[in-house]
């Protein structure tokens, strides 16, 4: 018997390791083979990411090397006479405003160079970005548009500025404002507002005065810039020696008065800001203030000895009173003016 067991234990094995070799045929069980397209596509896969990481290491060296190479060879200190400032307007190059233009090229190459740090790098920009932002809060800096490094070193500043639209009296003397209401580092004394016929005195503002560099928020005020503005390239705006702006109607809307070098008030009404009602257009008044303002005119108003001119209605109302006193017109003076 125990040969017997060892003969079929033997029998067994080999039919197993037959089952097992025809199994592994019927199968299929073969390895992967080898493709040799796939891997070029990763072979060129790590070349590209190879390079572009030697760029970026290279890169790096290279930046520093020219960056230290500038600092080297171009850092300099830069002083405010170094700072130049393009678009500056007339109002600011006149001497007594020097110093404006001084405070901010001294602010520029301050911001730029600051004496307790290290010489600016030529290529470094967060410096012409600070001095950037302290010129765009200058309050009579409209706009600023550019502010870079010149070859030779130097700052140049590209802004456009806030212009003077007229005057207005303070206990300090005639402030000059913008047509936005801001009020301008211009300070002029009585005896030299003459100097600037360009620029209307606008009198009876309403509010209290607010320091330089803040808007003026008085809705009076901005009632005769509005006039002003209209009127600032007209023949006759000379003749407008003050814009007053102390009358309201029932609504507490502005009245504006025109008072001219002639001696008489042009009443001019609503300003451009409000609804014009019952009156003509701004387009009519300006026409009616030409009408009033031509050399005919201007004669047959000295002759009739006129002191008001209403120009706020479709037909021009004339009066030998001063504009505030009781109106008393008569016919006869409208029919002779009319004529002209």
């Amino acid at each position: 018997m125990g040969w017997f067991l060892t003969r079929e234990s033997v029998k067994g094995g080999s039919k197993k390791k037959a089952a097992s070799k025809k199994g592994g045929r019927l199968g299929g069980g073969t390895s992967a083979k080898w493709d040799p397209q796939r891997t070029m596509v990763g072979l060129q896969v790590l070349g590209w990411v190879a390079l572009v990481m030697g760029m970026v290491v290279g890169w790096r060296y290279i930046e520093k090397g020219v960056t230290d190479y500038a600092k080297r060879e171009w850092a300099r200190e830069i002083y405010p006479e170094d700072v130049l400032l393009a678009g500056v307007p007339e109002w600011m190059l006149e001497r007594e405003n020097q110093w404006i233009i001084d405070e901010m090229c001294v602010a520029v190459a301050e911001s730029v160079c600051p004496r307790n740090e290290e010489l600016p790098n030529p290529l470094d920009g967060m410096r012409l970005q600070r001095a950037a932002g302290l010129v765009s809060d200058i309050s009579w800096v409209d706009e600023l548009t550019g502010l870079r490094r010149l070859k030779n070193g130097r700052i140049l500043v590209e802004a456009s500025y806030r212009e003077p639209m007229a005057l207005v009296p303070t206990m300090h003397g005639y402030r000059a404002v913008d047509s936005k209401g801001v009020v301008l580092p211009i300070l002029l004394q009585e005896h030299q507002v003459r100097l600037y016929p360009q620029f209307p005195v606008i009198s009876g503002v309403r509010s209290g005065y607010v320091e330089v560099g803040e808007r003026w928020e008085d809705s009076s005020l901005m009632a005769g810039l509005s006039v002003a503005e209209v009127l600032r390239h007209e023949n006759g705006s000379k003749m407008i020696d003050m814009v007053d702006v102390s009358e309201a109607d029932n609504s507490g809307r502005t009245r504006v008065v025109l008072r001219t070098t002639a001696g008489f008030d042009i009443v001019w009404g609503k300003s451009p800001l409000e609804k014009q009602g019952i009156e003509v257009s701004t387009s009519e008044k300006v026409i009616n203030m030409r009408k009033v303002l031509n050399d005919q005119m201007l004669r047959g108003l000295a002759q009739q000895g006129v002191k008001t001119v209403e120009i706020w209605s479709v037909n021009l109302k004339f009066d030998q009173s001063s504009y505030g006193i009781e109106m008393r017109g008569t016919g006869d003076i409208q029919n002779t003016l009319n004529r002209f």
